[in-house]
């Protein structure tokens, strides 16, 4: 299973003395806490898919972005497909927060500088796909969570860090 499962009943028998089984908890394959933005560290979900956000840095757009001539954070995220069918990426998303209450920032599309829709089709067992994806971030924000959902069946997984440049 690619998500969070929640608690089933086996199939075991009874333990002696008692009519039912006891449930059995799978673990949640998610990390227990964020994962730290520093240009290696990666999720691997347990049928081999593999996130990593690999940057997060200050960027200006163009003035023909979707926000105009403004300065904002871009998030380089690759995904790895170490399973061995073919990964769907069309509804890969990944989201940026920023400050004490984390607040959701803008998404910001930009052809002129490489900030498109990110990940499009599928990517083949074996392969990678890296996607820049622009977001708007105030001037004095500089710690923020992105979060990377590489599929419709994935459970989200957070990455802390802080803005580079």
């Amino acid at each position: 299973a690619k998500k969070a499962t929640r608690p089933t009943a086996t199939g075991a028998p009874p333990a002696a003395g008692r009519g039912t089984p006891a449930p059995v908890t799978e673990p949640d394959p998610r990390p227990a806490a964020p994962i730290r933005i520093d240009g290696r560290s990666a999720y691997t979900y347990d049928d081999g898919l593999r996130i990593q956000v690999v940057e997060v840095r200050r960027v200006t757009f163009s003035p023909w972005s979707t926000a105009g001539p403004r300065r904002g954070a871009a998030v380089t995220v690759r995904i790895t497909n170490g399973t061995p069918e073919p990964a769907d990426l069309e509804f890969a998303r990944v989201v940026l927060r920023h400050g004490p209450d984390a607040t959701q920032a803008e998404s910001i599309f930009d052809s002129v500088t490489g900030f498109g829709g990110g990940f499009d089709g599928s990517l083949a067992p074996g392969r990678s796909a890296t996607a820049r994806f622009g977001f708007g971030v105030p001037r004095g924000a500089t710690a923020v969570s992105v979060e990377v959902s590489p599929g419709w069946y994935y459970d989200p997984t957070t990455f802390d860090g802080r803005l580079a440049g």
